[in-house]
């Protein structure tokens, strides 16, 4: 469902794009590729590793999802904000909503699987501030100079710190993560 959701958000905004430019003559960069609605054959096997191992799988990909959908949901609601187009801002407010929907399922999921292993509130945080980075990025649909194109719009909105430092608080509070602040380090990174 959530994949089906995503693709649906980029067709959406596609076609938003396409009827913006046809109207205003204003030319729209190329298209990224649509994310596929399927399960990768690498994410169905993870799925069915057991024990100790399988249960630091599930929790990571749980909190890594999360991370993601706060991120992606907030982003949406700054982008909202910022614009000065009504129909865009109401369909990115629309977006935002399934993206709280999706973070909840997240948040939830990751918070049940830290606190029922040590293990995973052990290794989580290492790979976290390690190795996470925004969905997208370096995957064939986001450079990371793209990425830091959005994140600078997004930070100089007047509320952009303390919406960054509301995230880092959200995301602390899951079991065995209360030192990550990954929203800070990304902004100053991008």
């Amino acid at each position: 469902m959530w994949k089906a959701e995503e693709r649906e958000h980029s067709r959406a905004l596609a076609r938003f794009l396409d009827a913006y430019a046809h109207a205003t003559g204003v030319e729209i960069p190329p298209r990224q590729p649509t994310p596929v609605p399927k399960v990768s054959w690498y994410e169905a096997a993870l799925a069915h590793v057991g024990g100790p191992f399988g249960t630091v799988v599930a929790a990571a990909h749980m909190t890594w999802g999360a991370a993601n959908e706060l991120l992606t949901m907030n982003g949406y609601r700054l982008l909202a904000e910022q614009c000065d187009h009504p129909i865009l801002a109401e369909l990115l407010r629309r977006i935002a909503a399934q993206e709280a929907r999706h973070y909840s399922f997240y948040v939830l999921q990751a918070e049940w699987r830290l606190t029922a292993s040590r293990l995973a509130r052990v290794a989580i945080p290492r790979l976290m501030a390690g190795s996470w980075t925004p969905v997208g990025v370096g995957d064939g649909y986001k450079t990371a100079g793209e990425f830091g194109r959005v994140v600078d719009v997004l930070v100089r909105c007047p509320d952009s710190q303390r919406i960054i430092d509301r995230m880092d608080r959200r995301f602390s509070a899951l079991p065995g993560l209360e030192h990550l602040r990954i929203y800070r380090h990304t902004a100053a990174a991008a």
